[in-house]
């Protein structure tokens, strides 16, 4: 349970510090841009760690089948939300929208799959 605060608060604090390193750079920021990659790569990883969490048997291969169902479900849901946004017209394409959604992707990606790979290893038989 304690990946679904730690997740959340590393990519928000991420891309808070990263937001405010480029405006004292004098880098012109969109705060609509980095919140919405922030918010769509909480819910994505949040809804990733879902099919580990509410396995039922405990057997190693379910384990693994159920983190990768996870990175899955985070892809479909990173894509299909960023679509959804630029086709809507909340967000514009022609922005910098697409570059904190890439970042903020792999950042949610990387913290996934360390905490499945945590959870998954739980029920590893020891070697």
């Amino acid at each position: 349970m304690k990946s679904l605060f730690i997740i959340p608060a590393a990519i928000a604090l991420f891309l808070a510090l990263l937001a405010g390193a480029l405006t004292v750079a004098g880098v012109h920021v969109r705060p609509a841009d980095a919140i919405a990659s922030a918010v769509i790569a909480i819910a994505a990883a949040l809804l990733g760690i879902l099919p580990i969490t509410l396995r039922r048997a405990s057997d190693p291969a379910g384990s693994w089948l159920m983190a990768l169902a996870g990175t899955v479900i985070h892809l479909l849901v990173v894509s299909v939300a960023s679509i959804v946004l630029i086709l809507s017209g909340i967000i514009v394409l022609g922005d910098a929208f697409p570059f904190w959604m890439i970042g903020a992707y792999w950042l949610s990606l990387l913290l996934l799959a360390w905490r499945l790979r945590l959870m998954a290893m739980k029920v590893q038989p020891k070697c």
